[in-house]
């Protein structure tokens, strides 16, 4: 499951955020790995939303682009705690903060 601040529903996609995206995505094809992407409906109505993937469909879940901070980051961890953790390209505000130390592995910018 591929995540962003363009996921949430309160949460923003700048450009930065979707060529981030895309990059990670065109990796991801390379390597012949499935995944879905989540999308805030007010971006996507068509798209995947966090509020109705079941996260048991997933082991992994990328979060892309962006700040590691608040409880939507928070939320992640907890509904897809089983699944294997990774942030890319994002800015780490707190390294101690409950967004961060959630994620396995933190690739930061």
């Amino acid at each position: 499951m591929l995540t962003g601040w363009f996921s949430f529903p309160d949460g923003e996609a700048t450009a930065g955020d979707v060529l981030a995206l895309r990059r990670v995505e065109d990796v991801l094809r390379r390597a012949g790995l499935e995944y879905d992407v989540a999308w805030s409906p007010g971006f996507r109505p068509d798209a995947p939303h966090l509020a109705d993937v079941a996260p048991e469909r997933y082991g992994r879940l990328v979060f892309v682009c962006g700040p590691l901070h608040g409880p939507q980051i928070e939320e992640l961890h907890r509904r897809f705690a089983h699944c294997r953790r990774i942030a890319v390209g994002t800015s780490v505000i707190d390294p101690h903060g409950p967004a961060v130390t959630g994620f396995h592995r933190v690739l930061a910018r």
